[in-house]
């Protein structure tokens, strides 16, 4: 998969991630989801900086699973409902990716 391939896929799986975060948005769960998104974007802050590209944050993204576990775990160890990778961690990417240098808006 090329480059632009991969960053594009990214971002539809980041999309997807803020799609199904806001579906949940009521629950009870919502709260720790939040906590771990924060600590997951403060990780993200600390890997990249504040100048970075999307095509930066897709890079890290595809790395992102040897991280995210640990993060979600610490931040939220009795509620493994907000471990989930396909909401937590893409909504996280999602949100960040708002930050970066050359994002113009797209996407959710």
């Amino acid at each position: 998969m090329s480059r632009d391939a991969a960053t594009a896929s990214a971002g539809f799986q980041w999309d997807d991630g803020l799609r199904r975060l806001a579906d949940r948005a009521g629950d009870r769960h919502a709260p720790w989801r939040e906590r771990v998104i924060a600590a997951c974007e403060e990780e993200l802050r600390r890997r990249l900086g504040m100048a970075f590209t999307v095509r930066d944050l897709a890079g890290e993204y595809a790395g992102a699973s040897a991280w995210f576990l640990a993060v979600a775990t610490e931040t939220a160890p009795a509620h493994p409902e907000a471990w989930e990778p396909s909401v937590v961690m893409d909504a996280a990417f999602g949100r960040f990716r708002r930050h970066a240098a050359d994002f113009h808006g797209g996407g959710a």
